[in-house]
């Protein structure tokens, strides 16, 4: 029959100063470090303060066989042990003590613990116990190492993994590039010189709105894995008006969405340093996402202000966004819910490339829902000089 690793009962007859030393040495060994390099060390050096008549090794197990570990060397003092290849618990004991098998939870061996005495006799009740939670306190040790030996590996496989998908959608975003600008160039000169009409002048038109939202999808896809893979988004940042960003950017989008009504309301001064170029991707995205979520019938509302040396873009929309959504607006590949408001398009990145820009920027950007409206406001200092780290 195996030995049962788990601590004995405390007898009725360890009394008085017996139970307070037995007391004493359980606590101690159970406050021995549960993780760490020295852990099993330092389980040792309690091992050998609480019996100092025994001599503990503790060995490992893997696939070639048990390694010793952890052992009491002379004068009682503990080493840590590199492994040794294949070393016989039993063998190594040389004489009488307790062998006590170390088990996971589910039962598999993670190695052995020997417990020789110095006396070669037979170890006391006591001893024996000590032994027991020694050995438990062990296994735990030896199963938490093998438990962050395995996370350390899967997370190096799903970063390698994540890493070499960014790289393949870089590269597949980059290389349609080319081929979308031949598209969008033959469209504008069809439309320019094809002298079409009716469904003809119709049908290049629908080629250029495809066109141009594949241009933004691809942009963002770009965008997206410049951010994942560190090399971050680059900014140039230059005098601009960000109401005249805002007024071109609600310009196209109006062309391109005929059917609903975007309002621009300014106040004060609009003027800073910004990145013009990246500014009209953020509020595209904004606008984009507004207009594809609010409810029809009802006007995106853009208004921007002046706060001293800071600018406010608020883009409203009527129609919620529940609480679980907005918890995640800003997360990559993150989609609103689309029952309540038009067809959206797009892969989700918009709100995460806008938060990311203006970041970069210096500035902040949140959402709010309520009152039957979502606001997503950005703040933008006039100046981005003083860029703020992100996590």
């Amino acid at each position: 029959m195996k030995d049962d690793p788990r601590p004995a009962a405390v007898t009725p007859e360890l009394e008085g100063s017996a139970r307070a030393r037995l007391g004493a040495a359980i606590v101690r060994l159970l406050d021995a470090p549960a993780g760490g390099e020295r852990a099993l060390a330092a389980l040792v050096e309690a091992v050998t303060a609480c019996l100092p008549t025994v001599d503990v090794t503790i060995f490992c197990a893997d696939e070639d066989g048990f390694s010793a570990v952890a052992r009491s060397g002379a004068g009682g003092q503990a080493d840590g042990c590199a492994p040794s290849g294949t070393a016989s618990p039993v063998a190594e004991s040389g004489g009488a003590g307790e062998r006590i098998p170390l088990l996971g939870g589910g039962g598999e061996l993670l190695g052995v613990a020997v417990f020789s005495s110095l006396g070669g006799g037979a170890l006391a009740e006591e001893d024996r116990l000590l032994a027991r939670v020694a050995s438990e306190r062990a296994a735990r040790v030896l199963e938490r190492a093998r438990l962050e030996a395995d996370l350390t590996r899967a997370e190096e496989a799903a970063r390698r993994t994540s890493a070499f998908h960014d790289q393949i959608v870089a590269i597949v975003g980059h290389d349609l590039r080319n081929p979308l600008g031949a598209v969008v160039m033959s469209a504008a000169l069809l439309q320019k010189k094809g002298g079409l009409s009716g469904w003809q002048a119709k049908t290049v038109d629908r080629v250029r709105a495809s066109s141009a939202r594949m241009g933004r999808i691809i942009d963002d896809l770009l965008t997206y894995t410049r951010t994942r893979l560190g090399t971050g988004i680059p900014i140039a940042p230059r005098p601009a008006d960000v109401r005249d960003v805002t007024r071109k950017v609600v310009e196209e989008l109006a062309a391109a969405h005929p059917g609903v009504l975007v309002e621009v309301s300014a106040e004060g001064n609009s003027v800073g340093e910004w990145d013009p170029d990246r500014l009209e991707q953020v509020v595209s995205n904004l606008v984009s996402n507004a207009i594809d979520h609010g409810e029809e019938g009802y006007p995106v509302q853009v208004s921007l202000r002046d706060e001293g040396e800071v600018v406010v873009v608020d883009v409203v929309n009527r129609g919620e966004m529940p609480q679980q959504v907005i918890e995640h607006a800003f997360e990559a590949f993150q989609r609103g819910p689309e029952q309540t408001g038009r067809k959206a398009s797009g892969l989700g990145l918009g709100l995460y490339i806008a938060r990311e820009i203006v970041r970069r920027h210096g500035g902040d950007i949140a959402v709010r829902s309520d009152q039957g409206a979502t606001c997503i406001a950005l703040r933008l200092p006039r100046r981005c000089g003083g860029v703020q780290a992100h996590p």
